[in-house]
Formats: C-alpha cells, sequence, structure tokens
C-alpha cells in the first residue's frame, strides 16, 4: 500500500505513465521470489480495498461476532481445560481444529489398569460435585466414550437383547409362517428392546459397572488381565512326513522339559545335574531324533558320506483329501438301527423320504443342465446357419440389385430418346398446326422397383424375396427386361395392377395435353 500511495503522490513527467494496482503487485512478487526464492500471490483488489480504508476480513468477522475478545479468551481456556482431560494440547489448538486419531480412541476405550484407575477417579470427583459440567459436556456427544468395561450396555443390555431377539424372531416365525423383512422387522425389533431396556435392567447396569452405587472395585485386576497362552500344540488333517514329525516332537520334547522345575533327587551331593529316567538329558533326545532320520527316507541328510548322482531322490507320496462324508454316515447309521416303537418307524421312513427326493432333485437338476446346454448349443448351431445363409442371401440381393440399377439406366435411356422423337414431334405439330400424334412419354411406373434387403433369413427365401421383387414390377419393364416371359402372365400382371395407378396416369396425359394446347393456342 506504501507503494501504491507513492505512485499516486508522484508527479508524472512529460512521457510518463502512472503505474496501476496490477503492476504494483507484481513487481513486489519478482521481488520478494529474487528474495526468498518463494513464489507469493497479491490480490490487487484486496490492496485497493484497503488504500481505500477497508479491514481485514479477520477484522470484519471479529466486529460480526457475538462474543467480546475476553470471553473468546475464556471459552478457548474452558475448551483446554475440558480437554485436558484426554491427550494434552499444544498451542497448534488455538490455530486449527484436532481431531483424535483412531488409535486415540482405541486406547482410551482400552481395558487396562491405567484407564480404570483414571476413569474412576474423574468419576469419583463427578460424584463429589466437582467438574460435573464439564463431565456431561465431554460425554453427551459421544466425542469421550467411556472404557468398555463401564459400559452398561455392552457389560448387561446387549446380552439380553440378543436372547429375547432370539425368542421374538422364532415367536414370529412360528406363530405367523412369515419370514422376517423390511416390513415387520420393527415390530419384532420393538417387542426385544422393550423387554431389554426395562427400568429393573438398567438399574443392573448401573450396578454392574460401579457406576452407581460407585464401586471403585467392581473391576478387579483378574478382569483386566491379558490373554494368556493356554494351546501351543496343534494337528494338521494331513500327517506329515518323518522327518518333519521326528524334528518337531523333538523340539516339543525339549521345550517341555525347559518348563519342567528340577527335583533334589536330580541334583547330588557335587551339585551337578544327574540323569534319570524321569528327564533325559538333550543329547538323548538328539540321538533319538538322528536314528529315526537315518531309517527314514530322508537319511540322506544326516549321513557323513556325500549324496551321489545315482542316488535316488526321495519318493513323495501324495495324500488325497477325501470329502466330507460325515453327515451321510450319520443318516446310514440313523436307519441301520432297528426301530422299537412305531414313532421311530415313521421317524426313518421320513428321514429315507427326505434322502429319496434330494436324490431326485440333483438328478433333475442334473438333468435340467445337461438339457440346457444341449439347446444352447442348438441355437448357437441354428444361429451360425442362419448367419451364413444371411450372407449368401446378401450376396443374391447385391447382384440382383447390380441388375436392377443396370436395367434402369437403359430403361431411362430409351425413355430419354422417346421424349426427344416427341419433342420433335411436337415442333412439327405445332408448325402444321395440329396436335402430336402421339403422347409425351412418361418415365413413371417403368423402372424396377429396389429389391428388399434380406433381413431374417429363416423366416424369408431368398427365392421368395427374388419373386417378390420382380412380381412388383411394372408389366412394361418386365418386357423390356426379360422376353422370355408370356403374353398370359403379361395380361395377368397388368389386370393385377391397382385401378387407382391407372386413373392417375391418364388425370397426369389429359394434364400435359390441356398445356399442349395453351402453348399451340
Amino acid at each position: 500500500m506504501d507503494l501504491y500511495h507513492e505512485e499516486k503522490a508522484h508527479i508524472l513527467g512529460p512521457k510518463e505513465h502512472r503505474k496501476g494496482l496490477q503492476k504494483i503487485c507484481e513487481g513486489v512478487e519478482q521481488e520478494y521470489y529474487a528474495k526468498h526464492r518463494w513464489t507469493i500471490t497479491i490480490s490487487p483488489v484486496t490492496v485497493g480495498r484497503h488504500a481505500k480504508g477497508g479491514g481485514t476480513r479477520s477484522t470484519s468477522n471479529a466486529e460480526k461476532g457475538w462474543l467480546e475478545k475476553e470471553e473468546v479468551e475464556t471459552v478457548i481456556a474452558y475448551t483446554l481445560e475440558v480437554a485436558s482431560h484426554g491427550k494434552d494440547l499444544e498451542i497448534s489448538f488455538r490455530r486449527k481444529m484436532c481431531w483424535p486419531t483412531p488409535l486415540d480412541n482405541k486406547r482410551g476405550r482400552a481395558v487396562n489398569p491405567f484407564t480404570n484407575e483414571a476413569y474412576f477417579d474423574l468419576l469419583e470427583d463427578v460424584l463429589a460435585g466437582n467438574q460435573d459440567y464439564q463431565f456431561d459436556q465431554e460425554l453427551r456427544d459421544d466425542s469421550g466414550p467411556p472404557p468398555d468395561f463401564v459400559s452398561g450396555l455392552d457389560v448387561v443390555i446387549f446380552s439380553l437383547l440378543k436372547r429375547y431377539w432370539t425368542e421374538e424372531k422364532t415367536k414370529f416365525e412360528c406363530t405367523s409362517r412369515q419370514k422376517m423383512d423390511k416390513m415387520n422387522f420393527l415390530k419384532i425389533y420393538g417387542q426385544a428392546h422393550v423387554r431389554a431396556l426395562t427400568k429393573s435392567n438398567i438399574k443392573a447396569a448401573f450396578r454392574k459397572t460401579g457406576l452407581w452405587p460407585f464401586n471403585y472395585a467392581v473391576i478387579t485386576p483378574e478382569m483386566m488381565a491379558p490373554s494368556i497362552e493356554t494351546a501351543a500344540w496343534g494337528h494338521l488333517p494331513i500327517a506329515l512326513n518323518t522327518p518333519i514329525r521326528v524334528v518337531t516332537d523333538m523340539i516339543h520334547q525339549i521345550h517341555q522339559r525347559a518348563k519342567c522345575p528340577l527335583s533334589p533327587d536330580d541334583v547330588d551331593e557335587v551339585g551337578t545335574l544327574s540323569v534319570t529316567q524321569h528327564q533325559p538329558s538333550l543329547a538323548a533326545y538328539l540321538n533319538s531324533s538322528l536314528q529315526t532320520i537315518r531309517t527314514s527316507s530322508s537319511s540322506f541328510l544326516v549321513t557323513s558320506s556325500p549324496v551321489q548322482s545315482t542316488s535316488a531322490p526321495p519318493a513323495f507320496v501324495p495324500v488325497q483329501i477325501s470329502p466330507y462324508q460325515q453327515k451321510k454316515a450319520h443318516y446310514a447309521a440313523i436307519l441301520a438301527v432297528v426301530p422299537t416303537n412305531v414313532i421311530e418307524e415313521e421317524l426313518q421312513n421320513s428321514v429315507r423320504e427326505l434322502l429319496a427326493s434330494n436324490k431326485q432333485h440333483k438328478v433333475r437338476r442334473v438333468v435340467a443342465f445337461h438339457e440346457a446346454a444341449e439347446a444352447k448349443e442348438v441355437q448357437m448351431v441354428d444361429r451360425q446357419a442362419t448367419r451364413a445363409e444371411r450372407n449368401d442371401a446378401l450376396v443374391e440381393w447385391k447382384e440382383l440389385e447390380q441388375v436392377r440399377k443396370e436395367e434402369n439406366k437403359v430403361i431411362q435411356a430409351w425413355w430419354h430418346t422417346d421424349v426427344k422423337a416427341w419433342e420433335a414431334e411436337r415442333d412439327r405439330a405445332k408448325i402444321v398446326g395440329k396436335r402430336p400424334s402421339w403422347k409425351k412419354p412418361v418415365l413413371k411406373g417403368q423402372l424396377f422397383s429396389p429389391v428388399p434387403k434380406p433381413r431374417y433369413v429363416g423366416n424369408t427365401d431368398t427365392s421368395e424375396v427374388a419373386s417378390a421383387s420382380t412380381s412388383n414390377q411394372p408389366a412394361q419393364s418386365r418386357q423390356r427386361a426379360s422376353s422370355d416371359n408370356s403374353d398370359s402372365s403379361k395380361s395377368e400382371e397388368e389386370d393385377q395392377q391397382p385401378e387407382g395407378e391407372d386413373e392417375l396416369e391418364d388425370e397426369e396425359q389429359s394434364i400435359d395435353e390441356d398445356k399442349e394446347e395453351e402453348e399451340y393456342s
């Protein structure tokens, strides 16, 4: 703005021009880049508004605000005090919005002694009447949720709600014979919700979590203990090879030996460890394992002689996993039992009928699949045949179109010749004062019409298309195009011609005669 005011106060010479705000801002940007190697953007509109006495945007927003400066500082101080219950804030909180990360949220809700102690200390202060408004403000919008171990919904209500939901859903399906859908979901859930969220259950949730009555020791250290390893020995569905099984057993035995404490009988008077039958030494484990591996297919791993090129490689025997047959065997065992009463016999008969119906359903499904596959294959073959026939019909259609165009060219040439002869006769008749001896030749009805292009050859044969295209041609054109047709066919086709077309031609000829009389007169 100082440069702008200096430019306005500067007295211009005879050939000088005053700089505008745009040029001044560009000069300042270039000077700043040359000095700091950093690009900045200065708005000429903003500089002009400030030069005219306008204020900044922050000043304008502050004037529109409802709080004074002292009140804003009070709100910020109160926010910092409330937020101090969680993570300590830095000075950046005064400059931008801070949101907790998912890891901070999970850490705050984790079940551990530190979180438990901090939460109950805060709860004790609130119940004592200290900072109760801050506590409500902190938790009313779920911005600072309590740990999971003091959530009454997770501890008490949800387990009851799941059980009541299952009961109400089963009851609805049994009584109404309908499945649950979007239309009846709220009805079923509403009944379960009313049964779960009762006054006694809500009080029990507060009492179970130690919120009210206040009980600091409701969460015991055993409940907050981390997970303990209870099993380290698994089983695979396929038996392992001998070398792998031997090494695995050896590692497991050594691990178990390290866990077993030494008894006084295992230590002699000198203080050295004595080898007993109950606790073998490490060398015994190793020797036993090596001896077993020497007799297996992987004996080359522990032998002192090198492996020769003539040695046979270890054989690999793949193991096939059989399909799951437990249910079928279970049904066979049930049907093999001799029934002791009528009800058991009826139940066995029902199981046999169900198995037979399932087998028939499977057979019908397989047959339907094969029939659909065969129908699809036949349809594809028909489609290929139709495509081939259509290609042949297109070739024939192109040939017919070429012949038609050539014939039309010949007919047009004849027509031009006849018209020139008629014009000569007309001129001669004008000189004598008579009418022309014949009417003017008309091209209408003389040309061959286009042959329809074949589209669905399966419904229309090419011969039918060709015959239909030739049958619609006029008699005079066919007489010139082909001399093989008989006179009887010509007369029949002329009789089949619509009467409307003959009347239209007669009317056109009469109009032409009237024009000729006018010209002659």
